[in-house]
């Protein structure tokens, strides 16, 4: 697993950053699972799996498994995960 810190302040789940960070995560080296975190946050993602965010004291999880499509279209599209992601 590859574990990320990224600033305080952003919304894994609105912020579209969010999107190019994990694909190219993911892509890296074909790992297996990533770990994102910021103060009080984190989003853990790997593909075939539900993503899983806790942000502000709030849970998430994507409504099915994360797969490379996803990611790059959302990336293509300028989208968020929050078009993925319901609350838990």
């Amino acid at each position: 697993m590859l574990s990320l810190t990224i600033e305080a302040g952003i919304d894994f789940a609105l912020d579209a950053g969010t999107v190019k960070v994990l694909r190219r995560a993911l892509d890296y080296k074909d790992l297996g699972s990533v770990r994102v975190t910021s103060p009080g946050n984190v989003l853990t993602a790997a593909y075939g799996k539900p993503i899983f965010a806790s942000v502000a004291g709030r849970g998430w999880e994507s409504s099915g498994p994360l797969t490379p499509e996803i990611l790059a279209l959302l990336e293509r599209e300028g989208g968020s995960l929050a078009s993925v992601l319901v609350e838990s």
